[in-house]
């Protein structure tokens, strides 16, 4: 018994059992060319979410092999969820990202790797609006909203990860530590 749950380790992590397979006589190929031996198939529902909590899904059928205990999802199963892109692998597809050098405030390049994409400059905040374009009001709260977004969109607000963050000035932090005391491990959580 315990070769045989092995055998369905992940079908039974994913609340199926054996009974729910679909027999089949489906062939796979391993990228070795060794054959793959498919115990059977179901229908799943496969529900993602991304950073930003948008949800995507797709329904697949899914082949259950006793050779691996990984979940593989197909180039469909890939383009529905947004993975990979429809027309998926496309030269050239990445060239939006790569085609500005960013320039510091003389305009000279930056002396830090080239970093390209489509995000705005990352630059310090700007001091807080004077006044703000119409009234704080609830009834303009997602107008507000927006204007602060934009405004602070190259500095707080810019998450590009192609770009250095800025470093810090002032002095070293330092630490104040008494040069005399003796550190202690403690292994048991604090309460």
């Amino acid at each position: 018994m315990p070769e045989l749950s092995r055998r369905y380790h992940l079908l039974y992590r994913l609340g199926l059992t054996p009974f729910d397979l679909i027999p089949g006589t489906m062939r796979m190929l391993a990228a070795d060319n060794k054959d793959i031996n498919i115990l059977g198939g179901t229908m799943l529902h496969i529900l993602a979410t991304n950073s930003n909590g948008r949800m995507f899904e797709t329904r697949q059928m899914v082949y259950t092999t006793d050779c691996s205990e990984k979940f593989f999802l197909s180039r469909g199963a890939c383009v529905d969820l947004h993975i990979i892109p429809k027309d998926f692998p496309k030269i050239g597809e990445t060239a939006h990202l790569c085609d500005t050098v960013l320039r510091n405030e003389t305009g000279s390049p930056d002396s830090s790797p080239t970093n390209l994409c489509d995000c705005p400059r990352r630059r310090k905040p700007p001091p807080p609006p004077r006044r703000l374009p119409f009234p704080a009001t609830d009834e303009n709260r997602e107008r507000l909203q927006k204007y602060l977004l934009a405004f602070y969109r190259p500095s707080t607000f810019n998450t590009c990860d192609h770009q250095p963050l800025p470093l810090m000035e002032g002095p070293p932090l330092e630490l104040m530590i008494d040069p005399t005391a003796n550190p202690v491990a403690y292994h048991t959580p604090i309460p």
